[in-house]
């Protein structure tokens, strides 16, 4: 399904289906973006934006705001819900620097009951977010679905901003996993 005119925020954040995020609001357009977000029924885009080239490599996750808090330093705090993967068509920048998109909508990953061999791979994700992201409080029924796994930790990986992006934009979890086995075993 194609989508015209969505609000586009570039980070170098991958963000997938079900992950969660906090961001931290202060330019004035961004807060225009918050506004029409909490509006509409699509939310925003989040697009895979590469700082050093300057680019957006064409792909993210639509994003809908499930919590937001006044910051101690007085900036709006958000925290951002991905919806659906998309590949980004083609973008307009309007008169304050906002990004507006015509994105197309990707397939869902499917879902795939984790295998035991994949157990390790659930445990560690766990961890790590429990530790690092003790706010996102995913529920323990998530860690038995290898493609929600995959997709958390494809959010997580230290890899550069391409790799995320090519495996991102796959039809399903399967090359992330590879990877996953080569770096973890």
């Amino acid at each position: 399904m194609k989508l015209t005119s969505i609000p586009l925020f570039p980070l170098p954040i991958c963000l997938m289906p079900g992950g969660r995020t906090e961001l931290r609001i202060f330019e004035q357009r961004y807060k225009r973006l918050v506004s029409e977000a909490s509006n509409n029924l699509y939310g925003f885009g989040l697009c895979l934006y590469q700082h050093e080239q300057q680019i957006i490599p064409g792909s993210g996750c639509l994003a809908r705001i499930i919590d937001f808090e006044q910051l101690p330093d007085g900036l709006l705090g958000i925290t951002i819900e991905g919806t659906d993967r998309f590949q980004l068509d083609r973008f307009v920048v309007e008169e304050d620097g906002l990004k507006r998109g015509e994105i197309t909508l990707q397939t869902a990953w499917p879902a795939s009951p984790l295998s035991e061999e994949e157990q390790h791979i659930a445990r560690q994700l766990q961890t790590i977010l429990e530790q690092h992201q003790p706010k996102a409080k995913y529920s323990d029924d998530f860690y038995k679905d290898i493609t929600w796994v995959c997709q958390r930790w494809l959010e997580i990986l230290p890899i550069d901003l391409a790799a995320k992006h090519q495996l991102m934009m796959q039809a399903d979890h399967q090359m992330t996993l590879d990877l996953l086995q080569q770096l973890i075993e």
